[in-house]
């Protein structure tokens, strides 16, 4: 069984397509997480290799939703709003805003729920060169969908059909995925984001402390009133 795992990232595009050679996914507005299972126990690694298994203690039970000894998901930690829609906002909150790289408390009542969307490894067998079509039926077969557990659905050939769909919701975007695409541990063009273009006005809050070849700041802190008028933390910008 593998240790450690960097997660596959797909390749920004602008456009959604229809293809037969392809499947479509929702794009889950959190944070990827890969997850080890091993006899019972779950640890929960960030796609820096960051250990998570400690911030999220909902998913500890994870391990009893997988038909599998051991096994390793690939999948994201996602809170959702009042709508039943993914919130990057709310993931910020709880695991902790960080302005200038410096954390806070979480806010530990905002629950989490964990979205699996691929199977890499499961007893004994390394499905890295396996497609991405039968990953996913091994997948369904392996994992009970509960509480904080969620098997991530994906739909062939109608990537234009989804797109309109989580426009419509409210959500983030589409993932593409060629169905016959091995698991590689690299960005890749086999995947392709489609995100979606919204348009909301902020209150400028602050800014972030500058990192790497940015010299004056990092990114912007924007905020929005609630119905008592108090300025709450919706997320930053840093890419214009």
């Amino acid at each position: 069984m593998p240790t450690a795992i960097w997660p596959m990232l797909a390749t920004p595009v602008t456009r959604p397509f229809d293809s037969a050679d392809w499947l479509f996914e929702i794009k889950w507005d959190g944070y990827r997480a890969v997850a080890f299972i091993e006899n019972g126990r779950l640890r929960l690694v960030s796609r820096n290799q960051n250990d998570l298994t400690g911030q999220y203690p909902e998913l500890r039970n994870l391990p009893e939703l997988v038909d599998a000894k051991k096994a390793v998901l690939d999948g994201e930690v996602v809170a959702l709003d009042e709508q039943g829609r993914p919130s990057f906002s709310l993931m910020q909150q709880r695991s902790g805003f960080r302005p200038g790289g410096h954390r806070i408390p979480g806010r530990a009542g905002i629950p989490i729920q964990y979205f699996v969307f691929d199977v890499i490894y499961a007893d004994g067998h390394d499905l890295h060169r396996v497609n991405l079509e039968d990953r996913k039926q091994a997948l369904a077969a392996l994992v009970t969908s509960g509480d904080v557990l969620h098997y991530s659905e994906h739909y062939p050939e109608n990537g234009t059909g989804l797109f309109e769909a989580a426009r419509q919701r409210g959500l983030e975007g589409i993932v593409a995925k060629r169905r016959n695409s091995c698991y590689e541990e690299r960005r890749s063009r086999e995947w392709l984001k489609i995100k979606i273009t919204q348009r909301l006005e902020c209150v400028i809050a602050g800014y972030t402390e500058p990192e790497g070849s940015r010299e004056y700041f990092g990114s912007l802190v924007l905020g929005l009133y609630d119905k008592q008028r108090r300025l709450i933390h919706v997320g930053q910008a840093g890419s214009g």
